[in-house]
């Protein structure tokens, strides 16, 4: 989870960063959501797997805050960095991503009778 974050950290900081195949995925929006969907699902395993009950006991929440939190500091971090812009609606996507993830995993779990937090 967290080398995952510092990836992302990474690819803010380049003034011009990748861009994708634009065939592929047009909306940059869309990358956004599934690059926090991924670090949502990340947290999930983290939070769900850890020893700590204080943070086992409600991994759903926390991923979604996580996501947020860090969705919201990558943006203010755009913000500092030449060429690039911070965006509200980019946050939304990251938001969206780390929701539909955590619904999705609550959905696949629920399915198995393994749902906790």
């Amino acid at each position: 989870m967290l080398a995952y974050m510092g990836l992302i950290v990474v690819f803010s900081s380049m003034s011009s960063p990748p861009a994708p195949d634009p065939r592929v995925l047009k909306p940059d929006k869309l990358w956004h959501f599934l690059e926090y969907a991924v670090l949502g699902l990340l947290c999930f395993r983290a939070f769900a797997n850890t020893p700590n009950l204080g943070l086992s006991r409600h991994p759903y929440l926390l991923m979604i805050a996580v996501v947020a939190v860090f969705g919201a500091t990558d943006e203010l971090h755009q913000y500092f960095v030449p060429g690039r812009e911070a965006s509200p609606f980019d946050w939304m996507a990251d938001v969206g991503g780390g929701i539909i993830a955590a619904a999705g995993v609550r959905i696949v779990k629920g399915r198995k009778g393994e749902v906790k937090g």
